[in-house]
């Protein structure tokens, strides 16, 4: 089970939800900005579940590539190697994050037995690479 960390941007929330669903059904502990605390400062929050996270899958979208949040979060997952781009709507990342291979889900079926596969073993692979690298290089 991966500790997943998950970036997306509001206007993508319905089909993100799926995608959490369907980590959580593959046993991952999945953190979105619906676990946020009501009244805490969201910025220290969103810092310590992405120090916390194995793995950080990005959703990239039309919206997301335009969100600062977004960007920050997948550069966090980039810089320590946890980073896993799935695009819902066929968008290309923006710069800086095109050298990784981005798993296209947006003709993905949410299955209730399980996630989208090539997302599930990205992240299974994501979460032995990191565990066998050793320290973190952030």
């Amino acid at each position: 089970m991966a500790r997943v960390f998950l970036s997306y941007a509001r206007a993508d929330r319905a089909r993100v939800s799926e995608l959490a669903a369907a980590l959580e059904r593959a046993g991952h502990d999945v953190w979105w900005d619906r676990r946020l605390s009501g009244g805490a400062e969201f910025e220290h929050q969103i810092e310590q579940a992405l120090a916390d996270a194995d793995v950080v899958v990005v959703a990239w979208s039309v919206a997301s590539v335009r969100s600062h949040w977004v960007r920050d979060e997948a550069a966090a997952g980039r810089d320590r190697n946890r980073l896993v781009p799935v695009s819902l709507d066929g968008t290309t990342p923006p710069l800086g994050f095109r050298q990784l291979h981005t798993i296209d889900v947006a003709a993905w079926k949410i299955d209730s037995s399980c996630c989208c596969p090539q997302v599930e073993d990205a992240v299974e692979h994501t979460m032995r690479c990191n565990m066998t690298a050793g320290p973190d290089p952030g």
